[in-house]
């Protein structure tokens, strides 16, 4: 097992694989084999060693795991905007009529109050809407194109699934190797976690102009208030 694992982190090629193997017939054991009979270091081996421990499919199961993970962590976010949303349409919604009773500096405070709970708004919207890969990846798209290397859509994001005919992605799926899966999900993950991110950066702006918008909500209708009762 920590021989594949060896030619898997690509430390040993084939053509090594094979001689560890005659090696190991003669008696060498597999540690042995690969500290005497190749450039493999010591703490290289360590760390093969507890690779080894791990199986291929307990590594995709954890993977898949940590994705899951990060998507309940996107739909937290997009939640929490869509709330604010609301929060910020009812704050809207019951100054409606506040131009035509404020006059002077107090007029200025309600339109200041619009202007930012409308502002948190398109904060939020901007938490929600969705993003591509290419707007993620940024200078990875560069890259791909600088090295003349066609982008290969993966098995799991629903655009490239049906970017292709049912029948190549079914194809596709029945030819995919387990570290081919292994690199699809964990750049998968990646992928999640920048757009995490950029939803975070984004809501925590939204959660600030939504409390500065309360502010002034508050002030405006106390505002409002001292105008009815003629003070």
């Amino acid at each position: 097992m920590i021989l594949e694992v060896a030619r898997r982190e690509k430390l040993i090629n084939s053509s090594q694989l094979s001689k560890l193997r005659e090696a190991i017939k003669e008696g060498y054991e597999p540690e042995e084999a690969l500290l005497t009979k190749t450039s493999v270091r010591r703490e290289d081996l360590e760390e093969l060693s507890f690779k080894s421990k791990v199986s291929p499919e307990t590594k995709i199961s954890a993977a898949f795991s940590i994705l899951s993970y990060n998507q309940s962590i996107l739909q937290f976010a997009d939640d929490k905007a869509n709330t604010l949303i609301v929060i910020n349409s009812i704050f809207l919604a019951s100054g409606g009529g506040l131009f035509k009773e404020l006059k002077g500096p107090e007029l200025i405070v309600a339109v200041l109050f619009f202007l930012v709970s409308a502002w948190a708004i398109a904060k939020c919207l901007m938490v929600v809407r969705p993003r591509s890969d290419k707007e993620i990846e940024g200078k990875t798209s560069d890259e791909f194109k600088r090295n003349n290397r066609p982008y290969k859509p993966d098995l799991i994001f629903f655009a490239d699934i049906v970017s292709e005919p049912r029948a190549k992605y079914l194809k596709r799926f029945k030819q995919v190797t387990l570290d081919e899966l292994m690199d699809q999900v964990t750049m998968r993950i990646y992928k999640a976690s920048k757009i995490a991110d950029v939803k975070y950066k984004v809501l925590n702006s939204a959660q600030k102009y939504t409390l500065i918008a309360a502010v002034l909500w508050l002030i405006t209708m106390g505002f409002l208030v001292k105008s009815y009762l003629g003070m």
